[in-house]
């Protein structure tokens, strides 16, 4: 089992995920709730000073986790998509984390979701 975790220094933090035809805003309760290509948690910076937040990209995963300032891929276990094993018999899971100051528009996510997801 793998687990990861993305903490931020973020107040008051609102989560967005992708999803079928556009994208959600949930709760930042600590659930595991589905989204396809990307996640992202936004909100007030602690220091008070404008707004910043973090767009998790994906490749492998189709849930997310968002609790208090922390965002995680697909908790409590990381079980990839289907897609073949590498030569050595392990999976591949393919995540990048996108920091941003301000806020991030879906469209933005969006667009680096699909970008991420090629090959």
């Amino acid at each position: 089992m793998l687990r990861i975790a993305f903490p931020t220094k973020i107040a008051d933090p609102k989560a967005t995920y992708e999803i079928a035809f556009g994208s959600i805003e949930r709760p930042v309760d600590g659930r595991e709730v589905p989204a396809l290509k990307w996640a992202d948690l936004s909100g007030d910076r602690v220091s008070g000073k404008g707004k910043c937040g973090i767009t998790m990209v994906n490749a492998d995963k189709y849930g997310h986790r968002a609790t208090d300032n922390v965002l995680r891929p697909n908790a409590p276990s990381l079980q990839p998509r289907a897609r073949p094993a590498s030569r050595n018999g392990q999976p591949h899971i393919r995540l990048a984390i996108l920091p941003h100051d301000g806020p991030v528009s879906v469209s933005e996510a969006t667009r680096a979701g699909a970008s991420f997801g090629c090959r």
